[in-house]
């Protein structure tokens, strides 16, 4: 499920927004708890042709204010981490911005994850060619500010400010020197000065994760799939994508407020996303292993103050859930005319 990091084209397939039914409907019944019956995900209206081209999306879709998106496109001839950070506004128009030059770190430094705060204003974690990591901050106009060092070396898997001083920060940090050979998982909450106030990863995250047998390099779902989001009562979820999906309801100094599991609505689904909606909490997940719904995307709906399952929907209609603000998903998908659209779904 690494393809949080990389988005491929070919499965999110080339159709016109005409050809989709704009109804949900019934395709089977099962599922937990309330959950009385599948359905399909509304497919998505108000389509807006975008002015940016298709290319592949390199790692997570950021959510910013007013449903405004935020990614990087791989190209042939550019070190994706490198790649400049796109964003997308409602009206289809685009602004590109480089974070790569960073002072701090030498230079043209690696951009692992970044994030933007309710105000527009873009944060990023990036990683020297000497290795070590700093917080680095931008304006709104993706204007660079300055950056300060954290105190270990992280390949971020996502960055969520907070406010503009508390920031909720997940990755991997490399092997220590004598110790174990598996790169250690970190969930910690930061402050601007890169400084950890506290951390939040749990025993399983720190002992979940494997080699990836193509690659042989260690990835730890629970964290490299994982999310967080700030709620509309200014609580933060933060969302560990293990075998048993977590939510962590936190307060700003990182307090438990609740815990969530969330159970898996079809054998076989691994969670790699989710988002907020009204009362709700929307997990994306992909289906994998022998059945027929193998590589099909669910969404499963559970209360956002029990985890209890409320409703799983089926997601067939091609394109990426990217954004999510009171109860609108924005979808992002490709067009035959190569350049992206940008549509919503209505979750009301």
């Amino acid at each position: 499920m690494a393809a949080k990091w990389i988005v491929s084209l070919a499965a999110i397939c080339f159709l016109a927004p005409a050809a989709f039914p704009q109804q949900a409907r019934d395709i089977s019944s099962a599922g937990p708890g309330r959950a009385s019956a599948r359905k399909q995900l509304p497919a998505p209206t108000q389509w807006k042709i975008t002015d940016v081209p298709v290319r592949p999306i390199f790692g997570n879709v950021v959510c910013g204010p007013s449903l405004s998106l935020y990614f990087r496109e791989q190209s042939s001839t550019q070190n994706p981490l490198q790649a400049p950070v796109t964003r997308l506004t409602q009206d289809g128009k685009s602004t590109t911005f480089d974070l790569t030059n960073i002072p701090e770190a030498g230079g043209h430094a690696y951009i692992f994850a970044f994030g933007v705060d309710a105000l527009g204003g873009i944060y990023a974690i990036a990683q020297g060619h000497d290795g070590a990591s700093y917080l680095a901050s931008y304006d709104r106009q993706g204007r660079y500010l300055g950056a300060a060092p954290l105190q270990q070396s992280v390949r971020a898997s996502f960055l969520l400010p907070i406010n503009n001083t508390r920031f909720l920060l997940a990755g991997m940090m490399p092997p220590r020197k004598g110790g174990d050979a598996n790169p250690a998982s970190l969930i910690a909450l930061i402050d601007s000065q890169g400084t950890t106030l506290k951390s939040l990863a749990g025993p399983e995250e720190s002992k979940s994760g494997s080699f990836l047998p193509a690659s042989r390099r260690f990835f730890n779902p629970a964290v490299e799939l994982g999310a967080a989001r700030v709620g509309s009562d200014g609580y933060v979820y933060l969302f560990k994508a293990s075998a048993t999906p977590q939510v962590q309801v936190l307060d700003s100094r990182g307090n438990m407020v609740r815990g969530l599991h969330l159970a898996v609505p079809a054998p076989g689904a691994q969670a790699f996303d989710f988002f907020l909606i009204g009362k709700s909490i929307a997990a994306v997940y992909q289906i994998d292993g022998q059945s027929a719904d193998n590589g099909r995307q669910i969404v499963g709906l559970y209360d956002d103050v029990t985890g209890e399952p409320l409703m799983t929907l089926a997601k067939d209609a091609p394109g990426i859930l990217a954004c999510s603000q009171g109860s609108t998903l924005a979808v992002l998908r490709p067009l035959p005319n190569h350049f992206f659209a940008l549509g919503k779904v209505s979750l009301n």
